[in-house]
């Protein structure tokens, strides 16, 4: 397997543990009986979290390389 595949699925099995975890958290902090809203809820901030962490995940990356820096070759 090449080296950038597995980082990929490192990232993407790291994301998925996330979104395990944020979710878990999120429905023991509701009180009970949840509704279908509340999963909605909960679902929606995982993801945002998710999405959130990918997002600085990838800008890190991408200054690391140095292609997010002006003016250097």
């Amino acid at each position: 397997m090449k080296a950038s595949r597995a980082r990929w699925l490192l990232i993407g099995s790291g994301l998925l543990l996330l979104f395990a975890a944020a979710v878990a958290v999120l429905v023991r902090m509701l009180p009970r009986p949840l509704t279908p809203a509340d999963y909605f809820v909960v679902g929606s901030a995982a993801t945002l979290l998710v999405l959130l962490v990918l997002f600085l995940a990838l800008l890190g990356m991408w200054l690391a390389s140095g292609k997010g820096r002006r003016g250097r070759s």
